[in-house]
């Protein structure tokens, strides 16, 4: 090493730059997977079930056919619901009932036209038991009143639970009791854009229910579509809507199918059963985020074609693609980079066997073992190594910090300014899961490239891998050879 300075100098930065490039990749790479961590950390650990309609959309596309998809049925989600990762699930029926008691609540200034109507409608959400999951994941909270009952949860009661806004401007408290009318509307020979469709000379069939008030909650539900219309009218719903026990739903949605199947006889749908056509809703709360990968798959194989497991990761696809983006940079490059360092450590290691061949042959033929010559190279190297890899790994974090921040901003107010038109809605995002988007801000806050025990044993324990093979394979190439050829 002290023979020749400029060679061991040379050797020290062509080392020292390969290195940085090296330990910046991986630096980047643990960033990358513990940003992601961290951006699921403050997610709910809930799922739903749906189609999965970018594959339909795309297989009708490939055949110019719509495929035919299996139905999912309440045995199938219960099923499902009994999986080793579910913590609490609801499957809740939905339907609708009108009322002429009750006025619904607007949030905005503008009173929609349908307020004008003398029958309001609300929207009926079935409970699967006792156990809310909308409670226990702090989309709704109870202020008054309680829960229902396993046994109303279960059975035909006509108990609800009400929002603190719907209880306020229609004067409702515990114990209040209200009509609700199922009805049945003929208008097929009303003009679909005149105003007050919903008249009395339009009712075709009509029964009434009286509820009876258990409970008051205030909505806590987030809705993040990027348009603040459909944000306000969405939460809007669900301020309106109405939580009772599935067995109502299930006798309102049978009464307006059948009676509406009297009006249509000679469709499609009205020879069916009348439950095949109930809307159904899904939530699976699990016992943590690190359940949801295992959950998918057990879900998956349960679920017919076409149906897949939904989370909350859109809320930051955004932020997540951006960053991953950054990861499969970093993954391309280190690969590139251990490739570049194999050939050039290899290239320089052999240059140097060459100029010192005379010297290795002479210690061959005074009967030195070829171990301890190559001991000695590896030696000389991985002094040269481990002073130049010490000083690249702590650039190499740096210079990964700089650049790898500077892509994200890039990339994430491009895809801000490109906008997520084709942005697709899970039942997660329709009942209030999803949460705020998460900014670029946020994203910088919770990325870093720490050098942690992970980062740095990974970085030495690839660099000195690389340099070895460097050595060992000129090494051997020219110790199979016999004295007098070396020194040839």
């Amino acid at each position: 090493m002290t023979r020749d300075l400029g060679k061991s100098l040379l050797l020290f930065l062509a080392i020292l730059a390969l290195g940085t490039v090296i330990s910046g990749a991986i630096s980047i790479q643990q960033a990358v997977y513990s940003t992601n961590i961290r951006l699921r950390q403050g997610l709910p650990s809930v799922v739903s079930i749906g189609l999965d309609h970018e594959r339909l959309t795309n297989e009708e596309r490939r055949t110019g056919q719509q495929p035919d998809v299996g139905d999912v049925s309440i045995d199938i989600l219960s099923e499902i619901g009994f999986l080793s990762q579910v913590r609490n699930y609801d499957i809740s029926a939905l339907s609708h009932l009108m009322s002429a008691e009750l006025e619904r609540y607007y949030s905005g200034d503008d009173v929609s036209q349908s307020s004008l109507d003398t029958w309001k409608a609300f929207g009926l959400r079935g409970v699967n038991s006792s156990r809310l999951v909308d409670i226990e994941e702090g989309i709704i909270e109870l202020i008054s009143g309680r829960q229902f009952s396993e046994e109303e949860a279960t059975t035909l009661s006509y108990v609800v639970l009400v929002s603190e806004e719907l209880a306020n401007l229609n004067n409702l408290h515990v114990g209040s009791s209200f009509a609700m009318d199922n009805i049945v509307w003929d208008v097929q020979n009303s003009d679909p854009f005149i105003s007050f469709r919903f008249a009395e000379e339009n009712i075709y069939a009509q029964r009434s229910y009286d509820f009876k008030v258990i409970g008051i909650f205030r909505s806590a539900a987030q809705f993040s579509t990027g348009e603040e219309l459909t944000d306000a009218s969405w939460r809007d719903e669900h301020i309106n809507q109405l939580y009772v026990p599935n067995p109502v739903v299930i006798a309102t949605h049978v009464y307006q199918t059948e009676h509406a199947a009297y009006l249509e006889p000679d469709a499609e749908w009205a020879s069916s059963d009348s439950r095949d056509s109930l809307w159904l809703q899904n939530v699976f709360a699990l016992n943590d985020q690190s359940d949801i990968e295992a959950f998918r798959i057990d879900a998956e194989n349960i679920l017919p074609d076409y149906w897949i497991v939904s989370d909350l990761s859109d809320s930051f696809s955004g932020a997540a693609s951006s960053v991953q983006n950054v990861g499969e940079f970093a993954t391309f490059t280190l690969w590139l980079t251990v490739g570049m360092a194999l050939f050039i450590l290899s290239l320089f290691v052999t240059l140097l066997i060459r100029e010192r061949r005379q010297e290795i042959g002479i210690y061959l033929a005074l009967g030195q073992g070829r171990i301890k010559i190559i001991s000695q190279m590896l030696v000389e190297v991985l002094v040269i190594a481990v002073v130049a890899l010490a000083l690249s790994l702590l650039a190499g974090n740096m210079l990964a910090t700089a650049m790898s921040e500077s892509m994200i901003r890039s990339d994430m107010v491009a895809i801000q300014q490109a906008g997520n038109q084709q942005q697709a809605f899970t039942d997660l995002d329709v009942m209030g899961y999803s949460g705020e988007d998460i900014s670029l801000e946020e994203v910088l806050a919770k990325y870093n490239t720490p050098l942690n025990a992970v980062a740095i044993f990974s970085f030495f324990a690839a660099s000195i891998a690389i340099v070895f093979t460097s050595i060992i394979i000129p090494m051997l190439y020219m110790l199979r050879l016999c004295p007098r050829k070396i020194m040839m």
